[in-house]
């Protein structure tokens, strides 16, 4: 057996463990928590079933930038499974990458975003988003860098080498 067959059946079967796994999942999609890590769960089953019809056409150069996205949701997910709180980390980086999102369509450069700046409860969304941006920052959470995810996993040394 090649090496390229290998690879093929390594990820077919662990993307096939990964759905087994999930099959015996109980969700509460009420709970925060809960959507979480189905989210990050769901991501990695995801992009897993990507990886071997990218090895069979040959698009060999996406594979590593899909294994990074992968890794990038495990240390969320691992994050989020040794300390709930994690979760309001996730909320903050949401929060302030939509608040981005939302100033970019205020500064009437990008024509895409011109919708968005026009819609009636524009200005509420985003003293609401602020405001909540605020709250949890006064509670002690904070948008974390990759580093600071990776570590808090006590993935340094993968970060460190895989990951880059």
């Amino acid at each position: 057996m090649s090496n390229f067959d290998a690879i093929k059946i390594y990820y077919q079967r662990s993307l096939d463990e990964l759905i087994c796994l999930a099959e015996s999942f109980s969700f509460d999609g009420t709970h925060k928590l809960h959507a979480n890590a189905i989210f990050l769960y769901g991501s990695i089953i995801e992009l897993s079933s990507s990886l071997n019809p990218l090895l069979i056409s040959e698009h060999y150069s996406a594979i590593p930038v899909i294994l990074r996205s992968i890794l990038e949701a495990y240390v969320d997910l691992e994050n989020l499974c040794k300390d709930p709180k994690y979760g309001y980390s996730l909320e903050i980086k949401y929060i302030v990458k939509s608040l981005k999102f939302l100033n970019e369509a205020r500064n009437e450069k990008n024509t895409y975003l011109d919708i968005i700046a026009q819609a009636p409860d524009y200005d509420e969304q985003l003293s609401r988003m602020e405001a909540e941006k605020e709250r949890l920052i006064n509670l002690g959470y904070k948008d974390l860098n990759k580093f600071e995810r990776f570590s808090k996993a006590g993935m340094e040394n993968e970060y460190r080498t895989i990951y880059n």
